[in-house]
This record gives structure tokens, sequence and C-alpha cells, in this order.
């Protein structure tokens, strides 16, 4: 059995019934929703920032994690970018993946 199915199936009985279905339904699309708002705000942040090349960079969000990736000019702009990225409300951590060209 799974860690995600064990984590619905509340009464483990080893089966998902519907109402455990629509809740695990329910909490992915709140995961969904709070990642992309996690990823909107670092994207923002690095707008506003000088010296972050926003362009350049590709930001995912995974339950909190915040994923940066892509090629920036400099070693600090790939610390810059991973400061700001941790500073955003709602990141649990940051895997900085940022290369200088």
């Amino acid at each position: 059995m799974t860690k995600r199915f064990a984590k619905f199936d509340a009464n483990k009985d080893g089966k998902l019934q519907e109402a455990e279905y629509l809740k695990a339904g329910q909490d992915n699309d709140k995961r969904v929703l709070a990642d992309s708002a996690i990823t909107t705000k670092v994207k923002g942040e690095f707008l506003i920032t000088k010296g972050i090349p926003s362009t350049a960079i590709s930001v995912e969000t995974y339950e909190g994690t915040v994923q940066l990736s892509g090629f920036v000019d400099s070693k600090e702009q790939i610390a810059a970018a991973a400061k700001v990225a941790k500073s955003v409300s709602g990141v649990k951590s940051v895997q900085n993946n940022l290369k200088a060209k």
C-alpha cells in the first residue's frame, strides 16, 4: 500500500470509500492551489528584486518545496534567488538547481 493511499484510507480498511476519495481530491486541490500561490509569489518577488533575472529562472512548487532552475550570470544571482525564494510565506524548502553561465 502506498504512503499516499494509506493517508487517505481514514478507516484503514484497505479500500478507498467514496467519502475518502472525495476528501483526497479536495486535499489535492488545496495543495495545488497553495503551491500555485507560492510559485506566483516567488516569481513576483523575482520581478521586483533588482539583480535577479526573473525571466531566466523557472520556478516550480510541490508541497511547499520550491525548485529553481535555469541559467543566470553569476553565483551571486544564484544565492540571491534562493534567499528571495526562502523568504516567501509558505515556502518549506528550496531546491536550487540554478547554474551560472
